[in-house]
C-alpha cells in the first residue's frame, strides 16, 4: 500500500516562496582572481539572468580589469554560456547603473530594454526623461522609436552635407564674380585717372 503525503495549500505556498536570505547570498559579489573562479561564478549567476544581470556584469567588469586581455576573451568565448556581444551588453548596463546613469528606482524590467536605455546619449536621455519613458514598464520599441526619431541617419547627414557644400560652392562663384567685377572697375579707374609710376 502506497503512502500518500498531503501538503496544505499554505504549506505549498510556503515551500514555493523563495527565501530572501538565500537569494541575497546568491547576489553578493565576491572578489575573484582566476579564470576558473570567474567562469564558475558567472555560470552560476547566469541562471535566472533577469534577476542577476548586474552580478554577471560586475563579474565581467572585474574579469576585464584583472585578467589579461587574451585570457578575458578566452573566458567569454570558451567558458561562458553567452556571446561576447551579450557580455558587452551586460557590462554596459552594469556601468550605466553603477555610474548612476540609469536610475535604480525606475529600471526597466527586462535586460534588453535596460541595454537600450543604457545606450541613450545624454541628449536622448534628457528627451526620454521629458517624455516620461524611463520607468519599469517601458517597452523596448518605445526606446528604439526615440532613438530612431532623434538620430539622423548617415545617408540624411551625407545629403545635408552635400546640399551645404553646393550652397558654399554657389556662394564662392558669386563672390568670385563680384571680385572680378570689382577688379575690372579698379582697372578702369586706373586707366581713367593718372597712372603713377612708383620708384623702387
Amino acid at each position: 500500500m502506497a503512502v500518500q503525503s498531503f501538503v496544505s495549500k499554505n504549506q505549498a505556498r510556503e515551500l514555493a516562496r523563495t527565501d530572501n536570505r538565500v537569494e541575497a547570498m546568491e547576489t553578493v559579489e565576491r572578489q575573484l582572481v582566476t579564470r576558473a573562479e570567474f567562469a564558475g561564478a558567472i555560470r552560476q549567476a547566469w541562471e535566472g539572468i533577469e534577476k542577476r544581470y548586474l552580478l554577471i556584469g560586475r563579474y565581467l567588469l572585474q574579469a576585464k580589469q584583472k585578467l589579461e586581455h587574451g585570457e578575458y576573451l578566452e573566458l567569454i568565448e570558451r567558458d561562458l554560456p553567452f556571446s561576447r556581444n551579450n557580455a558587452y551588453r551586460m557590462r554596459e548596463v552594469t556601468e550605466a547603473i553603477d555610474n548612476g546613469r540609469l536610475p535604480t528606482d525606475r529600471l526597466p524590467n527586462r535586460f534588453s530594454i535596460l541595454y537600450e536605455a543604457a545606450t541613450l546619449t545624454e541628449g536622448e536621455w534628457q528627451e526620454a526623461e521629458k517624455r516620461g519613458l524611463i520607468h519599469a514598464d517601458v517597452k523596448r520599441q518605445e526606446i528604439l522609436n526615440l532613438k530612431r526619431e532623434l538620430r539622423v541617419p548617415v545617408s540624411n547627414r551625407e545629403n545635408a552635407l552635400k546640399r551645404r557644400r553646393e550652397q558654399i560652392v554657389a556662394m564662392q562663384r558669386k563672390l568670385a564674380e563680384e571680385l572680378r567685377q570689382i577688379d575690372a572697375m579698379l582697372d578702369a579707374a586706373v586707366i581713367d585717372g593718372e597712372a603713377v609710376e612708383v620708384a623702387d
